[in-house]
């Protein structure tokens, strides 16, 4: 199908009829349409509206592009069932088009650092109903706006600045993901013990995953290029724990812990290990 870039995603370059949109819809692996250089007519984003985004509540709206492309968001009155939002933009606009949407559960603000720097502070206004937040960036009012998401349960954040996650306290988070090492500290995470993913990647800072000890709800843990932890520490008490991904971890060298797991799908890499990498792959249908 032209157009499909991977099982999961749809980039759009042209006007989409009642046929592909009925495609699309059949995808049960499609998470998200997105459109970069080609802006949609009012007739592509109709149909997208009365055909996917009405039934397929799991799909994202994408739009991504240097340097304001995207900046005026009016065209979301057109897409009153659109629930997933990704808004990849340095250059933001009005946020009112966001206002549209009959509910909004997923969004995503920024394409590197927003310039300028903007406040948050209307994601507020969909506490009731967002469940998924995904920033790049730096962002005015972000400490005090996150805490009152109350049904805040997946939070992606990628080149944010921050001392710790206390912040979060209080909130159902079941999903934290972080890219950089711009956050100081990971030792609040048990304190969120609805956790069950976490996903760390390119951090040059902490020396050690210790936190996750304390997770008894954790499923899945994924670290790439997570520079200076050296050992995995004991997981073969977290009974829920499904699979680790840990893509060149260089200085990781002692997983004697998670050789006891029997459980959980397992692939370890880096500089250190013998081979270069570990594998434990669950072949009995478990995963």
């Amino acid at each position: 199908m032209e157009g499909l870039i991977s099982a999961d995603r749809f980039h759009c370059r042209q006007p989409i009829g009642y046929s592909v949109a009925e495609q699309l819809l059949e995808l049960p692996k499609l998470k998200v349409i997105q459109f970069h250089d080609i802006k949609p007519d009012a007739t592509t984003l109709k149909v997208l509206n009365d055909v996917v985004f009405k039934i397929r509540k799991d799909i994202t709206l994408r739009v991504y592009g240097y340097p304001d492309t995207w900046a005026d968001i009016s065209f979301l009155h057109l897409l009153p069932d659109l629930e997933r939002f990704d808004w990849d933009t340095a250059v933001f606009g009005s946020c009112e088009p966001l206002y549209k949407l009959n509910k909004l559960v997923h969004l995503g603000l920024g394409f590197t650092q927003p310039k300028p720097k903007i406040s948050i502070k209307f994601v507020a206004d969909f506490k009731e109903t967002i469940e998924s937040i995904n920033l790049e960036g730096d962002y005015k009012d972000f400490l005090t706006t996150i805490p009152l998401l109350k049904n805040l349960k997946t939070l992606w954040l990628s080149s944010t600045k921050l001392k710790d996650f206390d912040f979060l306290q209080g909130l159902p988070l079941e999903t934290l993901g972080n890219y950089g090492s711009r956050v100081e500290s990971f030792d609040f995470l048990p304190n969120i013990q609805s956790l069950r993913r976490i996903w760390i990647k390119t951090n040059s800072k902490i020396e050690n995953i210790d936190f996750i000890e304390q997770l008894p709800n954790l499923e899945d843990i994924e670290l790439q290029y997570v520079a200076k932890v050296t050992r995995f520490p004991k997981c073969d008490h977290l009974k829920h724990l499904k699979r680790i991904f840990a893509f060149e971890c260089n200085r990781l060298e002692d997983i004697s812990e998670v050789k006891k797991l029997k459980n959980c799908a397992i692939h370890i890499s880096g500089k250190k290990l013998a081979g270069r990498q570990y594998k434990f792959e669950l072949t009995d249908g478990k995963i």
